[in-house]
C-alpha cells in the first residue's frame, strides 16, 4: 500500500511539473526580469502636474522655517549680550563682543532675506487664481505673515535699543567713576614731603590710562554698532511698510474684482431670467399653432369623408 501511495505521488508531482513547464513560455508576463509597465500601457498612465497651491505652500513652509532660525537666533543674541553686559570690564579673553557683531550681522542678513521673501509671497497674491475663495485665502496667509514678520523686526529692534541702553547706562557709570580715581592719584602714598609728586601721578596715569581708553573704544565701537544694526531695522521697516501698502492695493483691487463679477453674475441671472420666459413664450405659440393646423386639417380630413 505505501508503494502505491509513493507511485502515485511521483506521478502527480511529475504531471505537474510538466505543465509548469508547458506553461512557462505563457506566462512570460510573470518573470522578473519583465518590466511593471510595458509599453502599451504607457497612454493609459496618468500625469499628474502641480497646482499652484502647492508652491505657495512650499514657500510658506520656508518662510515659517525661517522665521523660526530668526527667533533662536535672537534669544542667542540675548544671551550673549547678558554675558557681554554682567562680565569684567577689563577681560581680554571673552570673546563674546565679536560673537555679538558677527550674529548681529547673520540676523539682519536672514531678515533680508525674510523680507524678499515676503515681498515675493505678497506678489504671489496678485495673480489670478482659480476662484475667489482662493485668494482671499492666499491673501490672509499674507496678511498673517507680514505681521509675524513685523513682530521679529521689533523684537529684534528692542532687544538692540535695550542693548545700547544698557551700555550706555555702563559707560556713564564708569565715567563717574573715573574722575575720583584720578583726583586720589594727587595724594602721595608716601608721607614724604620731597616726594617727586609729578612723575607718580604720571606713572599712575599711564597705568590706569590704557586699560581705561580701551574699554571707552570697545564700548563705543559695540555701541557704534548696535546703532548701525538699528539703522538696517529701520531700513527694513520701511520696506515692510511699503509692502503693507501694496498688499492694502491688492486687496482692494481683489474686493473691486469680485463687487464686479457679483454685479455681471446678478446681470447674467437677469437675462437668463427673461431669455426662459421669452422661450416658454415661443413654445406656447407654437404649440398653439401647431393644435390649429391639426385641427384644420383633422376637419379637411372629415369634410373630404363626408
Amino acid at each position: 500500500m505505501s508503494s502505491r501511495n509513493l507511485t502515485s505521488n511521483f506521478l502527480e508531482f511529475r504531471n505537474r511539473a510538466v505543465q509548469n513547464r508547458t506553461n512557462y513560455t505563457n506566462n512570460n508576463k510573470l518573470d522578473d526580469r519583465s518590466p511593471l509597465l510595458n509599453d502599451d500601457e504607457d497612454n493609459e498612465v496618468v500625469h499628474f502636474d502641480r497646482d499652484d497651491a502647492f508652491l505657495w505652500m512650499e514657500s510658506y513652509r520656508r518662510m515659517q522655517s525661517q522665521f523660526d532660525e530668526v527667533r533662536n537666533q535672537i534669544k542667542k543674541l540675548q544671551q550673549l549680550q547678558a554675558k557681554c553686559l554682567t562680565r569684567p570690564g577689563f577681560d581680554e579673553n571673552d570673546h563674546s563682543d565679536f560673537e555679538i557683531r558677527s550674529l548681529t550681522k547673520d540676523i539682519t542678513s536672514t531678515l533680508n532675506n525674510c523680507r524678499l521673501a515676503v515681498q515675493k509671497f505678497s506678489s504671489f497674491a496678485k495673480k489670478s487664481h482659480a476662484n475667489s475663495y482662493e485668494q482671499h485665502l492666499v491673501s490672509n496667509v499674507v496678511q498673517a505673515t507680514i505681521n509675524t514678520f513685523q513682530d521679529l523686526m521689533l523684537k529684534f529692534n528692542q532687544c538692540q535699543s535695550n542693548y545700547v541702553q544698557k551700555l550706555q547706562s555702563q559707560k556713564d557709570k564708569f565715567d563717574q567713576v573715573i574722575p575720583h580715581i584720578a583726583i586720589d592719584m594727587y595724594a602721595s602714598p608716601f608721607g614724604d614731603k620731597e616726594f617727586d609728586q609729578i612723575s607718580l601721578l604720571s606713572e599712575v596715569q599711564q597705568q590706569c590710562a590704557s586699560p581705561v581708553d580701551e574699554y571707552t573704544i570697545q564700548r563705543d565701537k559695540e555701541i557704534r554698532d548696535a546703532y548701525q544694526s538699528i539703522q538696517e531695522v529701520n531700513s527694513t521697516f520701511m520696506d515692510v511698510s511699503t509692502i503693507i501698502f501694496n498688499q492694502k492695493a491688492s486687496m482692494d483691487q481683489i474686493e473691486c474684482v469680485i463687487g464686479d463679477s457679483i454685479n455681471s453674475i446678478e446681470q447674467g441671472n437677469k437675462e437668463l431670467v427673461q431669455a426662459v420666459t421669452r422661450q416658454q413664450r415661443r413654445l406656447k405659440i407654437k404649440l398653439i399653432l401647431l393644435g390649429i393646423g391639426i385641427f384644420i386639417l383633422l376637419f379637411v380630413v372629415f369634410i373630404s369623408y363626408i
